[in-house]
């Protein structure tokens, strides 16, 4: 299959599935990409790196001829009248990467550097580096890749709309993704929050998912 080549290469190169291919994934399909690309590995960890003045494509790019793990969330947007699309960063400020501190620190520049807790008053050595947990990110990478042409960023006024009860979707292509509801006209969909960065599903069918408890 297609796609079970695509999990066994070694030349998944892109910082995001959906350069890969443009089939829209399932996401246990998903996961299983996240197992080869991002294996849990003891001393590892979820780090972002913030950016100044450079293409966050470019920068994922030197950090992966690097041999660092990297993850940008993609999607696709209009460049013309004629429906024509392009693959875009769906955020630019930001970039997700899993490693250690110690590899990290060898290839930061100075256009590169640490998102730390405070990031105003950040003291390396002494403010913690904003970590997200390996959980967590595999669910804000699913949501980021599974259909990926209906995704698109919150904004403060839709996250302010969500329920306060997490749920879980328990069908479909999201089926797994975890999230809190918000009504987007008369449908509804699913905001998906990485701790930093918020997207929102394609619209769910109300019975294709559960609150959790």
């Amino acid at each position: 299959m297609e796609y079970e080549k695509l999990l066994t290469t070694s030349g998944i190169t892109s910082p995001n599935i959906a350069f890969d291919t443009d089939r829209l994934l399932s996401a246990e399909q998903i996961r299983r990409w996240i197992d080869v690309r991002y294996p849990r590995t003891d001393g590892h960890s979820w780090y972002v790196l913030k950016m100044r003045g450079r293409n966050p494509i470019a920068s994922c790019l030197y950090l992966q001829e690097k041999g660092i793990a990297v993850f940008l969330p993609m999607h696709k947007q209009r460049v013309d009248e004629k429906d024509s699309f392009e693959w875009a960063p769906l955020f630019n400020d930001y970039i997700y990467v899993y490693s250690t501190s110690e590899v990290l620190h060898s290839v930061l520049t100075s256009s590169l550097s640490f998102l730390y807790h405070t990031d105003k008053t950040c003291v390396p050595g002494r403010t913690p580096k904003y970590i997200i947990s390996y959980d967590r990110m595999v669910n804000f990478i699913v949501a980021s890749c599974v259909a990926n042409g209906f995704i698109y960023p919150l904004n403060v006024s839709c996250i302010k709309q969500t329920t306060e009860v997490e749920i879980e979707i328990t069908k479909g292509n999201y089926k797994g993704t975890c999230g809190k509801q918000f009504k987007d006209g008369s449908k509804y969909r699913v905001c998906v929050s990485n701790g930093l960065q918020c997207i929102a599903t394609g619209h769910i069918n109300s019975s294709s998912y559960l609150f959790k408890r």
